[in-house]
């Protein structure tokens, strides 16, 4: 199948609604390598340890156990060194290095400069198999129900963008200051900026869209302002009458009929 993200960088976009199919559920994608997620559980802890030798302030399976929790959220230094019982001071080595063992992703906020862990930077975990088994969901028809369905399907579509992004472009979060509004995630093109909102639910609706709206109004005047997305778990590919697109997980991740 052609690649989706491209042609949305592109502005090559479908302009006809259809219903998308996929194959196999979404369930079994997100689970994917859900048999190797003991592996994966190996590799992360021993990534940990040769990161951090055999300093006993590093608990690799605390240090886990708290990143998912934290997946799909934003970080603060202070909330992680109280979780991690570590000085705050070492937050910053600590996550730079799960991130560089490949771990962790973290987005920053656009339009901030900010450095990788203050209340401005959210962060997810690289291998969601390996947050569905630190989240302890046995098998994949319960993911769904999972309380933290939403942060696992977030990370999910943040980790296939991640992957497949071209290098000539970036990917961001936002969120205004007074954290009155936000947008789950912000692709940079040069001047060209699109943003995407990411819904767990199998149905979506106008008011889905009102952020990227807000986000609009932020930034039409030094940016040109891609249509934004609506990314969901439903299978439906539609347009929302402000211009926002609603979008099957399914094409993102390359899986459709």
């Amino acid at each position: 199948m052609d690649d989706f993200l491209l042609k949305y960088l592109n502005r090559a976009m479908p302009l006809s609604e259809k219903e998308v199919i996929s194959p196999v559920s979404l369930a079994h994608v997100v689970w994917d390598e859900g048999d190797h997620a003991m592996a994966a559980l190996a590799l992360a802890k021993q990534c940990i340890q040769k990161v951090f030798g055999a300093e006993p302030s590093i608990d690799a399976e605390l240090l886990l156990t708290v990143m998912t929790e934290l997946t799909a959220q934003e970080l603060g230094c202070q909330h992680l060194a109280h979780r991690l019982r570590l000085h705050p001071r070492k937050i910053l080595h600590l996550l730079g290095a799960v991130e560089l063992a490949g771990i962790w992703h973290h987005l920053k906020c656009f339009g901030r400069e900010d450095t990788l862990i203050n209340d401005r930077s959210k962060g997810y975990m690289a291998n969601v198999s390996l947050a569905c088994q630190m989240f302890k969901i046995a098998d994949p028809a319960s993911i769904s129900f999972h309380r933290s369905w939403g942060a696992i399907f977030e990370t999910f579509i943040v980790d296939l963008l991640i992957k497949k992004l071209p290098s000539d472009a970036q990917i961001f979060y936002w969120r205004t200051a007074d954290g009155s509004a936000e947008v789950d995630i912000v692709l940079q093109r040069g001047k060209v900026l699109y943003p995407i909102e990411v819904k767990s639910a199998v149905h979506v609706s106008e008011s889905n869209a009102r952020k990227i709206d807000i986000f609009e109004r932020y930034y039409e005047a030094d940016y040109e302002i891609a249509p934004g997305l609506v990314v969901y778990a439903g299978e439906r590919y539609y347009t929302f009458s402000g211009g926002v697109i609603a979008v099957p997980w399914t094409l993102l991740a390359g899986v459709a009929d």
